[in-house]
C-alpha cells in the first residue's frame, strides 16, 4: 500500500478532503479542516502534554439543544 492509495481511501471517506486535494500537492502550511468530522474516529493517540482526546472531543462537540 502506498501513501497515494491511503490518500485515495481517505478522500473517498472524508467529504472535507474533496476531489481537488491531493497528497502530493498539499501546501506546506497544510489545509484547515473542521475537526467535528473526526470526533467519532477511534484515534490511537492517548492523553499527553499537548493533547487530550476526551477534552478535544468535548470542546468541539455540538451544543446540546434543550
Amino acid at each position: 500500500m502506498t501513501i497515494d492509495s491511503v490518500w485515495e481511501r481517505m478522500v473517498a471517506t472524508i467529504d472535507q478532503l474533496g476531489d481537488s486535494l491531493r497528497w502530493r500537492t498539499l501546501p506546506e502550511k497544510g489545509v484547515a479542516l473542521d475537526a467535528t468530522a473526526f470526533l467519532d474516529l477511534g484515534f490511537v493517540e492517548t492523553k499527553n502534554l499537548k493533547y487530550d482526546p476526551a477534552a478535544f472531543k468535548e470542546a468541539h462537540a455540538a451544543p446540546v439543544e434543550v
